[in-house]
Order: C-alpha cells, then structure tokens, then sequence
C-alpha cells in the first residue's frame, strides 16, 4: 500500500511538536510509575521476608537448637546427681520454647496451614515436656526415672516434636520460594512492559518526527523555490493556499503581497504607456504649434497686402489657436491623471511594503516557536537526568542490599548447620539485588536513547530556524528593492507638477495671443503697429514651443526608463 505524504502537509507542525512533547513526557511518566509499583513490590517481597520469614526461620531453628540442649541437659539430669543449675538450664530453654512457640502462633493467625502446623508443635512439645517435671523431682529425690518413659515414650515424642520442627522449617523455606517466585514473574512482567512501552513510543515519536520533518523540509523547499522566481521577478508565481498549517498561512499572506504588487506593477506599464503617449502627442502638438507659428510670421508679413487677406488669415489664426488651447486643456488632465496614478502607485507600494514588514515579523514569531519547542526538549533531557540519578540510587541501595546478603551468607556459614537454611535465603536475596542492579542499568540504557533522540530533535529545530532566518533575509532584500521603487516614483512626482506649470503657463500665454489676434481683426487701420506685437508675440511662441517640445521629450524618455524597469517584472 502506498502512503500518500502530500495528505500530511496539513498538519500544523506546531502541533506535531507539542505531540512529540507529550509523547515523551507520558512515555517518561508511565515508566517512571511502572518502575515505582513494580520496585515497591519488590521491595514489599523482600520486606516480608526478612519480616516475616527469616525470622520464623530463625525462631525454629533456633527451638531446634534449644530442643537439643534440652535434651542433652535431660540426658545430664537422669544420668548425673542432681544440680540445680540444670534445672534452671531447662526451665530457661523452656521458657523460650514456649515464647516462640506463641510469638509464632500470634503471627500466624492469617495462615491456616502455618497455624495447624504451629499447634501441631506446640501439642508435641506440650506431651514431651509433660514428663520432665516429674523426672527433675524424681531426681531429687535420687529416684531413677523409669526407663519406659525416659527411653521410650520420651524418644517417640521427641522425634515427632523434631518433624513437626522440621516441618515448620520447610513451610518457610517453601514460603520464601514462592516470595522468591512472585518476585521473578514480577520482574519478567516489569521487563516485557518496559520494552513494550519504550517501542511504542519510540515508533510513534518516529513516526511523528518523520511526518514533520517531511512536512518542513518540502514546505521549505516550496517556500524558497516561489521565493527564487520573487526575486527575479516572476510575480506569476502560484502559491499553495490550501495547507491550514504555518506555511499555509504565510503562503495566504505572500499571495496577498504579490496580487497586490502585481496590481500596482499592471496600473505603472498601462499609465506608463498613456504617459508616453501623450508626450508623443504633445511633441506632434508642439510641432504643429511650431508650424503656426511659421505660419503667422508669413502672414504678417502678407498684411500689407490686402486687409481682407489679413482678415481672412487672422479669422484662421484665432481658430487654430482655439484648436490648440483644447488640446492644451486635454494634456493638461493627462498630466494631472498621470500624477494621481503616481502617487496611487506610491501609496500601494508603501502598503506593500508594511505586508513585507508584518510577513518578516510573522517569520520571527516561528523562528521563536522553534526557540520555545528546544528549550522544552531541553527541560525533557533535564528531566531524564534527574531519572537516572533515581536509577543510580537504586543501584546503590542493590549494592548496600547484596553487601548486606553477603553479610548473612557469612553469619550463616558461622551457625553451621543450623544456620544452612539462612545461607540459601541470603544467597536468593543477592540474586535480588543483582538483578535489581541489572535492570536499573538497562533501564538506564533506555533513558540515555531517549535522551540521544531529545538532542536530535533539538538539532533539527535548530537548522529549521536557521532557513527560516535566511528567508527572513531574502524577504528583507524585497523590503529594500519596494523602497528603491517608491524612491524613485516620490522623484517623478516633483517633475510632473512642474511640467504641469509649464502647460498652465502655455494655456495662458495662448489666451493673451488670441486677445491680440482678435484686436489686430477689429483694428485694421492699426495692421502695422499690431503686425509689430503679433511678431513679438510669435517669438515668444516660438520659445513657449521649444521649451514644451523639450519638456514632452524628457517626459518620452522619463517614461522610458519606468517602463524598463516595470519590464523587469514579470505579472
């Protein structure tokens, strides 16, 4: 089955982040809680059975000890003359018979079968005790017990006393087994679920991290390839406003920016080509002026052939002017519509240039968000620092406990025989605290994988933000490239109001030669005097004509130059 990536662009890598985050964090949560129950069960076996067991173990092997001393001290009392202090030695080894044989009755109410076993004993001791009084006053008495008793029924009681103690014994020994058991399946439980946990997780934060890196690393790549084509100024570029997450809104955001430049670059080529029109028409204009000019300087010269001729060239003259101050009037809305568009153009270019602004600033903000996620990883691996201090706690306390077992394993080995069964139980109990050690050392282990993956992530955020900061760059080299734009339109501007002041100036000198135009028709009788002003009036058309001929030229070559570098831009 084959996994479609492109489904995941959407997903907001914020988001991802904070889900790896938390991942980890319940991850270290249900280990650290899981290791915590199953350690304190541990510990709660072991503590019952140095509590409860080891004890027990002791007491009955300490009545087997007494039960031999009181024999033999029996033994002493039938067969030697009477001494008081055997007597006080058997009623002291009685004595603590009869207390362990009640402590351990008190103790094992919650067990029936070590109850019936404990008055079992109790019931043989009680029988094979029954016959000493009356031997101690026998001898006393310097009376020789009777053999039936002291051989027989004495012999029988007492090895049934020694297998009911026997028994006793090993019902402990089984006790600690089945302790030891518990402790085993506990800790193989413990095991299987810690590597259960710690795969789950390390595939989904795999997964996870996959699909975000994936997510960046083509997002990125898209980012700067429509970036590429800005700056060279393609501004047909198409960007992929469909994502809901980071690069989805700064990919809504940067298609606004560049309809809007793309708009603003459209309105400069068309006005920039009005403009040249009209500065060509102005230069066919101005020449046709030029050629009215010469036109007038001819008539004037003919005045002084016929009045009627003057009349009929000066009606021509006044109509041509007329003819001109509209034309006069048309370019002068031209100019006028030309700066409105500058300055439109001037205002959209500024916006454009505060959307760059904020989108810089919205790449700052992600270039923080990354800044954020490392410092929560870092406070993760602190985190995993403080669990293997707690990891190395318990190591020491598996030290503190196989030092302790071996400690008893030597105490055992002093009490002989009697002191076997304890050797075993100390022996069980420094496998314990070896395999206590053991799995805190892999436990360990995992935490510092954990702890290698928290550092890989940070490295990744880290060059994330360092491309993030670059495109900030080639953002902030646009930013400059719109402001170069506006500098120069803000110089346009000044130049067109000035050539608007020289047509205002034309308009009016056009109406002062219509005046004198229409006077030189009314006066004929003044044709020579008039003819003198119309000539002065028509050099100084002359001039008005050159210097709107050159002002239209430097407009042409004005325009010229905008339009070249409008072309640059591709819309």
């Amino acid at each position: 089955m084959k996994i479609n990536f492109n489904s995941f662009k959407n997903i907001n890598i914020t988001q991802g982040i904070i889900v790896m985050w938390l991942v980890s964090l319940i991850t270290t949560i249900v280990i650290g809680v899981i290791g915590y129950v199953n350690t304190s069960r541990m510990h709660n076996n072991i503590n019952d059975m140095y509590v409860n067991i080891i004890p027990k173990l002791k007491d009955w092997g300490d009545v087997n000890g007494d039960m031999g001393v009181l024999r033999n001290t029996l033994t002493k009392i039938i067969d030697r003359p009477f001494e008081e202090q055997n007597e006080k030695t058997m009623i002291s080894l009685n004595n603590d018979i009869r207390a362990i044989i009640s402590r351990n009755e008190i103790s094992s109410k919650n067990d029936s079968d070590e109850m019936k076993l404990v008055l079992q004993m109790k019931e043989a001791y009680e029988h094979y005790y029954s016959f000493i009084p009356n031997i101690i006053e026998q001898r006393k008495n310097n009376i020789v017990p009777d053999k039936q008793i002291t051989n027989v029924s004495m012999g029988n009681y007492g090895n049934d006393l020694a297998k009911k103690n026997i028994q006793l014994i090993d019902y402990q020994k089984q006790k600690a087994k089945e302790q030891n058991e518990k402790s085993k399946i506990l800790y193989y439980k413990n095991m299987t679920l810690f590597i259960i946990i710690f795969s789950i997780s390390i595939l989904i934060l795999t997964i996870i991290s996959i699909i975000v890196i994936f997510i960046i690393k083509n997002s990125i790549k898209e980012f700067i390839d429509n970036l590429c084509k800005l700056s060279e100024g393609d501004f047909t570029v198409k960007f992929n406003t469909k994502l809901t997450n980071e690069f989805g809104i700064m990919n809504k955001a940067l298609e606004k920016t560049v309809i809007s430049i793309s708009n603003t670059i459209s309105l400069i080529k068309n006005d920039s080509t009005n403009v040249t029109n009209q500065s060509i028409s102005l230069t066919n204009i101005s020449e046709q002026m030029h050629c009215y000019i010469k036109e007038v300087s001819t008539l004037i010269k003919e005045v002084t052939k016929g009045s009627s001729s003057q009349a009929d060239q000066l009606v021509l003259i006044n109509s041509n002017l007329n003819s001109f101050g509209e034309e006069l009037d048309v370019i002068m809305e031209s100019i006028n519509g030309i700066h409105n568009n500058a300055k439109s153009i001037s205002n959209r270019s500024k916006k454009s240039d505060v959307e760059l602004s904020k989108l810089a600033s919205s790449i700052n903000n992600i270039a923080t968000s990354y800044d954020e996620a490392r410092k929560r990883i870092s406070e993760l691996t602190i985190s995993i620092e403080k669990i293997t201090e707690i990891i190395n706690l318990i190591n020491n306390i598996s030290d503190q406990t196989n030092l302790l077992a071996l400690n008893a394993s030597i105490e055992a080995a002093r009490a002989g025989e009697a002191g076997r069964g304890f050797s075993v139980v100390a022996d069980e109990i420094r496998k314990l605290a070896e395999q206590s050690r053991s799995s805190s050392r892999d436990i360990s282990n995992l935490l510092n994988t954990i702890e290698g993956e928290a550092n890989l992530v940070t490295q990744t955020t880290d060059n994330a933000n360092n491309e993030l900061m670059e495109q900030l760059t080639v953002i902030s080299n646009n930013i400059v490239s719109f402001r170069e734009i506006i500098t120069s339109i803000e110089g346009i501007l000044p130049q067109i109001q000035e050539m608007n002041k020289s047509i205002v100036e034309i308009n009016s000198r056009k109406d002062h030669i219509i005046s004198n135009v229409e006077k030189t028709s009314l006066v004929a009788e003044e044709n020579s005097q008039a003819s003198q002003e119309i000539s002065s009036s028509t050099e100084k058309m002359t001039m008005s004509s050159d210097e709107v001929a050159k002002a239209a030229i430097l407009l042409k070559d004005m325009m010229k130059k905008i339009l070249e570098q409008v072309e640059k831009f591709v819309v």
